[in-house]
């Protein structure tokens, strides 16, 4: 009887939910878009200023660090972009907790250009490292958490899900997380350009594989 009346109550909550998923997602590219382009806001102004008049090495040699950043950050949040995609495609509609994550995935990649700044500014400072680092940390486990409510809420899921792409999905999306918390260990450490961790990231994703 106790069971009947849970899945009584879950067929209920299931007809309740009423959130499309479009606005979200709408809400979602236009963040991403804005600070993948205000990423690159930051990188030569410091370097104009203390560069020399004229001398255009002195301004290229100053923007390496700012440029490398750059790329990571940005390549970083295409890649958290196209794991959100891939787990709002399976979805038929959201509900309020699953909206109140994205809240929170929104709110700290909004936060990606400052902290990729101060990393390509301060390259050999532990803690420009850490926050840029602690940045993606944040981003990669809300985004880890989004997707296991999605797996154990199947009310959310439309026909055409496939569980096991949302198992490799949710693998996959551990490993920039992953290398976050060994450069943040490392950057403690007092190791510099921890930042380049990253680099295994497209190995390591590759060894997982993909179901598409």
């Amino acid at each position: 009887m106790p069971s009947q009346n849970r899945s009584g109550e879950a067929e209920k909550r299931c007809e309740q939910i009423g959130f499309a998923k479009n606005r979200l997602e709408a809400l979602t590219d236009g963040i991403f878009a804005v600070a993948m382009t205000l990423i690159v806001v930051g990188m030569f102004p410091e370097a104009l200023q203390t560069a020399s008049a004229g001398s255009a090495a002195a301004i290229v040699a100053r923007a390496v660090p700012d440029v490398y950043h750059y790329v990571v950050a940005f390549l970083i949040l295409a890649g958290f972009w196209i794991g959100h995609h891939m787990q709002t495609r399976y979805l038929r509609a959201i509900d309020r907790p699953f909206l109140q994550i994205n809240i929170f995935i929104l709110m700290s990649v909004a936060l990606v250009p400052f902290t990729s700044s101060i990393a390509g500014d301060f390259p050999y400072d532990p803690l420009a490292a850490v926050l840029f680092e602690g940045n993606v940390l944040v981003v990669g486990l809300l985004l880890v958490l989004a997707g296991r409510y999605i797996r154990t809420h199947p009310c959310l899921l439309s026909d055409r899900s496939d569980p096991e792409a949302l198992t490799v999905g949710w693998m996959r999306g551990l490993v920039i997380p992953g290398l976050s918390a060994v450069g943040i260990l490392l950057a403690l450490a007092g190791v510099p350009w921890t930042t380049t961790i990253y680099i295994a990231a497209p190995i390591l994703l590759r060894i997982i594989g993909t179901r598409d």
